[in-house]
């Protein structure tokens, strides 16, 4: 009886990581880890570790096709899109305002990081492209979409040539904020 009472007394006051698992409502940033599978016409399927980072502010997605060397980045926040190349050394931004004036990061969150799965597909559409998450899995306390289609519209505004990205999560890392 006395072991159990210890046992009992120590998982209590340890706050055990089983007991006290984050959620993403207390982290100030999510980073997740994951393969990410191209469909290419000419190369057939092309895969690509990423990095993707979501900070209060911003979002950063790193791209690794091989050998762990980062192709590049792109850095999202609520008036611009950021796109760095490392192999060409150059940087090129384009102001969200000019995509969708009415789109915001908190949006763009929570359309992919889901806490409780309300839809198996979400939908963005703008005038010139629009964008499908769908097939959302549960992975570490969220739900994530494993599937992207992004779709382009000709300038006839018909949809005219469909991308699918396959995503495979291979981590999930809540960060509490240091100040807390």
């Amino acid at each position: 009886m006395s072991k159990l009472v210890i046992i009992l007394f120590i998982l209590f006051y340890s706050g055990c990581y089983f007991l006290n698992t984050p959620t993403i409502k207390q982290t100030s940033s999510t980073t997740i880890y994951a393969n990410m599978y191209l469909d290419v016409d000419f190369f057939g399927t092309t895969k690509i570790k990423t990095k993707i980072k979501f900070l209060k502010d911003s979002i950063i997605a790193t791209a690794y096709p091989f050998f762990g060397m980062e192709l590049g980045s792109i850095l999202l926040t609520n008036s611009e899109i950021v796109i760095n190349k490392k192999f060409e050394n150059k940087s090129n931004s384009i102001l969200m305002s000019t995509i969708d004036p009415k789109l915001k990061l908190k949006s763009i969150k929570k359309s992919i990081l889901q806490t409780k799965s309300k839809n198996d597909t979400i939908r963005y559409q703008n005038k010139d492209f629009s964008f499908l998450l769908t097939d959302y899995i549960y992975k570490e306390n969220i739900f994530l979409p494993q599937k992207i289609i992004y779709l382009t519209k000709s300038p006839s505004n018909k949809l005219e040539k469909s991308n699918v990205i396959n995503i495979e999560y291979r981590a999930v890392k809540f960060f509490a904020d240091k100040n807390e």
